[in-house]
Parts: C-alpha cells; sequence; structure tokens
C-alpha cells in the first residue's frame, strides 16, 4: 500500500499530513481555514484516498503560510507516496461539468515543473479561503513533489467560483493513477 507521512514545521506552522493512496476516501482535516478543509474532503473522497491534514499556523497575520505549508507538505506526501511511480499512468486529464462551471485538470509526471492555473475568480474570499492563495497552493504541491510535473489547470464558471474551486480538488486525484 502507498503511503506517506510528512511532518513540516517552519516559524509560521506545523503541518502534518497523512496519506495513503490506496484509501476509502476517509478524511481528517483541520487545518485552521474551513473552505480549504472542505476541499481537501472532496480530494479524499473524490479520490478513493485517505488523508489527514492537521496545521497549526500564523492565522491571526493571514493564510498565506499556513496554506503555503499545506500545499509542500502534501505534495511531498504525494511524492514519497507514489515512491518509484511504477504501476501509474505518467500522464492524466479529467474533465467535469458541474452546476455553471467546467473544469479541466491535467496532470503530466514526465515533463518539467510547471503550473497553469486560471479559475477566472472575481472574488475575494470563497467562505473563508483567500482566493489568490489556490494557484499558489497547487504551485507549491507540483514543487516539492517532483521536479518533472506539470500541472495545468484551467476551471471557467458562469456565476459561482465555488462551483470552479469544488471542481478544481475533485479532479486532482486524477492525473496520479486514479481511472
Amino acid at each position: 500500500m502507498r503511503k506517506a507521512v510528512i511532518d513540516r514545521k517552519t516559524a509560521e506552522t506545523h503541518v502534518r499530513v497523512a496519506l495513503t493512496l490506496e484509501g476509502r476516501g476517509r478524511f481528517e482535516n483541520a487545518t485552521g481555514v474551513r473552505f480549504l478543509d472542505h476541499m481537501l474532503d472532496l480530494v479524499a473522497r473524490h479520490g478513493a484516498f485517505d488523508l489527514s491534514v492537521q496545521a497549526t499556523g500564523d492565522l491571526d497575520v493571514d493564510q498565506h503560510h499556513t496554506v503555503e505549508d499545506i500545499g509542500i507538505a502534501l505534495g511531498q506526501a504525494v511524492d514519497k507516496a507514489l515512491g518509484d511511480r511504477k504501476g501509474i499512468n505518467r500522464a492524466g486529464y479529467f474533465v467535469m461539468p458541474m452546476d455553471e462551471t467546467l473544469a479541466v485538470v491535467a496532470i503530466d509526471l514526465g515533463g518539467r515543473p510547471a503550473t497553469v492555473v486560471d479559475t477566472k475568480v472575481r472574488v475575494r474570499c470563497v467562505g473563508d479561503l483567500q482566493t489568490e492563495l489556490v494557484t499558489d497552493f497547487f504551485e507549491v504541491i507540483v514543487f516539492p513533489a517532483d521536479p518533472d510535473t506539470l500541472l495545468c489547470i484551467c476551471a471557467t464558471s458562469k456565476i459561482s467560483f465555488t462551483c470552479s474551486e469544488e471542481n478544481i480538488f475533485k479532479l486532482v486525484h486524477s492525473g496520479i493513477g486514479k481511472k
């Protein structure tokens, strides 16, 4: 079974991520950012991963360090759990319509490191998550996870950013071997 535990401590945060790729979609997330917890729950549920993310940080200042360090630790956990990457798809994509949204996620584990996130966001926050941190979150997942990972995310929404956000998090699991 492919699994990993990452414990990341910085001056601003303490993040612990436990990930089992062949899980049952169980989740236990407490990041201090409730909408991010919800999105991580979706990753676990739709990816059939078991995921626990526990984080404390300087949320009294802002969310940046906490969200970024969660992304870094999650990327490290995915990299560690994938190991030698035998038996997985090198690349994957998924397209998902949901309500007034169409989201496309593509992941390539054999290219050059890059992240493209285009959500057409026009609001400052969704729930309690600062929307400008979504791109940062996915960028830091890619770079520590593998120097040869490409993650492209495009979501377009007629009216609701929440739908775009939910689709993105639901789809990310597809590129690391889920069918």
